[in-house]
C-alpha cells in the first residue's frame, strides 16, 4: 500500500530531522515536521511503532499534511 510507504517514509524523515537540529529545514518542511510532531512524538527508545504508522496514515487521510504543502505553493 503505497500510503503506508509514505506515512514511513515520514515517519523516518521527521525522526531523521529530529536528529539533525538544530539545523534549520525549510518552511515547508518545518511546518509539516510540527504538525507530525503534534501527534507523534519523538522515538528515543525502541516501542511498538504500529501506533505510530496509524497515526500518520490517518494524517494523510485526513489531508492534514497535503493542505500544508498546498498553502506554501
Amino acid at each position: 500500500n503505497v500510503k503506508r510507504v509514505i506515512a514511513i517514509e515520514l515517519l523516518c524523515g521527521v525522526q531523521g530531522l529530529e536528529l539533525t537540529l538544530p539545523a534549520k529545514p525549510s518552511q515547508l518542511v518545518q511546518k509539516v515536521f510540527n504538525k507530525i510532531r503534534e501527534t507523534i512524538s519523538f522515538i528515543s527508545e525502541d516501542r511498538e511503532y504500529y501506533k505510530d504508522l496509524e497515526e500518520m496514515v490517518s494524517l494523510i487521510d485526513q489531508g492534514e499534511l497535503s493542505c500544508l504543502i498546498k498553502e506554501l505553493q
